[in-house]
C-alpha cells in the first residue's frame, strides 16, 4: 500500500511540511535535517508509536500546542493528532481518523502496515531478550487482532497475579486466591506462545527458502527459548520475591549465527546480516497475513549494512513494496530511486 503523499505539522524540527512520495524514494539531506523524521511519522501514523522514543509529547516541535501526520495511500487519507490545537488546557487529544472518520488503534492495526529498519534494531541480536521478544510481538500486533486481545488481557493478569503475590509475601492474603489467576495465566500464556511459535516455524521456512541467497552464506536458526519450569515450580519462589517468574515475559527468540548463540557470539558484521534477514522476513509475514504489502521505513541503511546486503534486501523486497529510505546522499544502492532532498 503505497503513500503518495505526506504531511507533517509540528512534528519534530518539521513546522509545516508536504512531501510526495514514490514506491521508491531516497530522502537526503545533512544530519539533523529531519531526514529520520519523515519514517517516524509514517511509523507513528502506522502503529501508533515511534522507533526513537515512548513518549509521543516528545514529537511534537518545541513549545507547539500540537503535533498532525497526514498521509494519503491509495487515495485514502489517514491523520494521526496529538495535543491541544484551540485552548490553553493542559488535556491533550490523542486522534487517529481514516477517511475523515476517528478509528481506535486497536481496530487500525493492520490497516496501514509498515515495516521499520533503524540502525538501534541491531541491538535485537545482540542485547537483552526484552528487545527480541518485542521484535516478535511487534509483528504479531500488526497482523493478529487475538493477540492483541491476548497479550493486553495477559498484562493485566500479571498486574494484578503480582499483587496478589506481594500480599502473599506479607501474610495479607490466602495461598487459594492464586488458582484462578493462576488458571487465567496458564490458559493466555498458551496462546501467546503458539501464535510467536507459528511465526517462528515461517521464519524457519523462510530462513531455508533464502538460505543459498544470504549474504557471506550465513547460516541462521531461530527458536523460542522456554523455561522449563512449571507454575508449581516457581510458586514458593513467586511469593518469596513477590513478582512472577512464569510466562511468556520471560522467554527469549534464541538466534544462532553459524551454530552460535548470537547474543554472544555473533560478530558485528554476523549481527547486521542477520536483521537484514529478519527484517525481510519481517516484510513477508506480515505481506502473507494481512494481504497487504508493508510499506518498507529504512533509516541510514548504509551506515549498517555492507554493499553485498543492502543489495541482497533490496533483490528480497523487490518491486512488491514500497521503499522509503534516508541517506546523507544518494549513492549508487538508490540508483532510479526517486530522490527528496531535506
Amino acid at each position: 500500500m503505497d503513500v503518495t503523499a505526506l504531511r507533517l505539522e509540528h512534528f519534530r524540527n518539521q513546522p509545516d511540511r508536504k512531501l510526495t512520495l514514490a514506491p521508491k524514494t531516497i530522502i537526503t539531506g545533512d544530519n539533523g535535517s529531519g531526514k529520520t523524521s519523515v519514517l517516524e511519522a509514517i511509523r507513528v501514523v502506522s502503529v501508533g508509536k515511534s522507533f526513537r522514543t515512548s513518549k509521543i509529547e516528545d514529537l511534537t516541535e518545541f513549545d507547539q500546542p500540537y503535533l498532525r501526520v497526514s498521509l494519503t495511500a491509495k487515495s485514502k487519507k489517514y491523520e494521526f493528532f496529538y495535543g491541544n490545537q484551540f485552548s490553553e488546557d493542559p488535556s491533550v487529544e490523542r486522534r487517529l481518523t481514516v477517511g475523515g472518520k476517528p478509528i481506535t488503534y486497536m481496530e487500525f492495526l493492520g490497516m496501514l502496515p509498515s515495516v521499520s529498519f533503524v540502525p538501534k534494531d541491531v541491538d535485537i541480536i545482540t542485547e537483552q531478550p526484552s528487545l527480541r521478544r518485542q521484535f516478535i510481538d511487534g509483528i504479531l500486533w500488526q497482523s493478529d487482532p487475538e493477540f492483541r486481545r491476548n497479550q493486553i488481557d495477559y498484562n493485566q493478569v500479571l498486574r494484578e497475579r503480582s499483587q496478589l503475590l506481594f500480599f502473599l509475601k506479607i501474610n495479607r492474603a490466602s495461598i487459594d486466591e492464586l488458582q484462578p489467576w493462576d488458571e487465567l495465566l496458564l490458559n493466555l500464556a498458551q496462546k501467546i506462545r503458539r501464535a510467536r511459535e507459528e511465526f517462528v516455524k515461517f521464519a524457519t521456512a523462510t530462513i531455508k527458502e533464502l538460505s543459498d541467497t544470504l549474504p557471506g552464506k550465513i547460516a541462521v536458526e531461530l527458536s523460542m527459548e522456554v523455561s522449563a519450569d512449571t507454575m508449581a515450580d516457581l510458586q514458593q519462589q513467586e511469593i518469596r520475591l513477590g513478582h512472577n517468574l512464569f510466562g511468556p515475559h520471560r522467554d527469549d527468540l534464541k538466534i544462532l549465527t553459524n551454530d552460535r548463540l548470537a547474543r554472544r557470539f555473533a560478530s558485528r558484521g554476523q549481527a547486521r546480516s542477520t536483521i537484514a534477514l529478519l527484517k525481510a522476513i519481517e516484510a513477508k509475514y506480515l505481506e502473507r497475513q494481512i494481504e497487504t504489502a508493508p510499506i518498507i521505513l529504512l533509516d541510514d541503511l548504509v551506515s549498517e549494512l555492507d554493499e553485498e546486503n543492502v543489495d541482497w534486501l533490496f533483490s528480497i523486497y523487490g518491486d512488491k513494496f514500497q521503499l522509503i529510505a534516508t541517506s546523507v546522499k544518494k549513492l549508487n544502492a538508490f540508483k532510479g530511486w526517486e530522490e527528496l532532498k531535506i
